[in-house]
This record gives C-alpha cells, sequence and structure tokens, in this order.
C-alpha cells in the first residue's frame, strides 16, 4: 500500500511517499510560510517521481502539530479533503511521535524547543511508549525540564508515514495537536 505523508507542522513543506513502510521518494522545502501554495505543486512532483496517479494511495498521514498554528491547519485541511476526496483514511501523528525513526520504540518524555515566547524558553513535550503518545503534548518552561530525561525530537513526514502504518484514524484522528491557544485574539469590533 502506498502512504503519503504530510508536515507542514514546523517551517517546511515536507511530503514523503511510502510504500509497504519503505520511503520511495521525498519532497521538501524550507519555508516558514506559504506551505499552501506548494503542497499542491510539490504533491504533483512526488507523484511524477515515484511513476503512479494519487488514486493509488491508500492511506494518508499528516503530522498534526505541535507547531506553527497556520502550518499546521494548512496540513491537515490538505490531507483531510485528499482523503475526503479519495475515499481513503487520513491519520494524525503527532509531532513529537514523528520526531524519532519508526524503528526506534522510545518511551518515555519527548521534546522539541518550542518557538520563542519572551522572557522564557519553551518546549513540547509528549510522553511516549513505543513510539506512540500516552497523552497530548504539553508546553514547559525549559527550567522546568529535565532535557537529560527526553529524547529530542527531529520530525520527519517519512517517520510519520512509517508510523502511519500500524495508526487508523478512530484513535489517531487528522485533527490539530496544539500545545497551548493561538497567540492570535479575535478583533473586537470598533466602539461606536
Amino acid at each position: 500500500m502506498f502512504i503519503l505523508s504530510i508536515n507542514t507542522a514546523l517551517a517546511a513543506c515536507d511530503l514523503a511517499l511510502l510504500r509497504d513502510g519503505a520511503v520511495i521518494t521525498s519532497r521538501f522545502e524550507a519555508m516558514a510560510k506559504g506551505q499552501d501554495g506548494r503542497l499542491p505543486a510539490l504533491l504533483e512532483d512526488l507523484l511524477i517521481d515515484a511513476e503512479i496517479e494519487l488514486k493509488h494511495v491508500g492511506k494518508i498521514a499528516v503530522v498534526t502539530g505541535p507547531g506553527s498554528f497556520t502550518g499546521i491547519r494548512i496540513g491537515v485541511a490538505f490531507a483531510r479533503a485528499l482523503a475526503l476526496g479519495l475515499n481513503i483514511p487520513a491519520v494524525g501523528v503527532t509531532t513529537l511521535e514523528a520526531g524519532t525513526p519508526y524503528g526506534d520504540r522510545h518511551s518515555g518524555p519527548c521534546g522539541l524547543a518550542a518557538q520563542k515566547r519572551p522572557p522564557d524558553r519553551t518546549w513540547w513535550v509528549q510522553t511516549l511508549a513505543n513510539g506512540l503518545g500516552v497523552g497530548p503534548p504539553q508546553e514547559y518552561p525549559e527550567a522546568d525540564l529535565d532535557q537529560d530525561a527526553m529524547i529530542i525530537a527531529a520530525p520527519k513526514a517519512k517517520w510519520a508515514g512509517e508510523r502511519a502504518i500500524d495508526l487508523t484514524p478512530h484513535k489517531h484522528p487528522p485533527r490539530p495537536a496544539y500545545a497551548r491557544a493561538p497567540d492570535a485574539v479575535p478583533m473586537r469590533p470598533p466602539i461606536r
């Protein structure tokens, strides 16, 4: 089975196409924003390189966060739309679950430096059991963490795709996994 894996949770557009757990081809472009404009073209390049059509994809994996609020929403919406259009399952893999290779069945805390929140630096942390999250990711101040006891995540689309082999949409839905509320706040109506 072909698995398409999408990661736009951080400052990049990262896609991988796997077959029976092995990466056939991948695409990676670093970008702080603009993933929505690049995803379709990168997907087309990926399929051309693999010499398959989109209809041959049997499952979609998407990195659900934590990470960039907009990047997460772009990746999740794109993956869900493709899955709906193709009538195939889509599964969500957290940024921290996608942070280690599939063969690494890490159990314990896994962390990733969060975006800078002056004056304190924070980390996204998720406890994993055999490489899968036990609970949702959380954000912690750096001072509250024992970094020596934590594996540092390096999320990749290909690792999310490897994990997706064993996952079901029921237990791993493709929905955003935020570690905290967004920074953006709704505008107040003007005072008249």
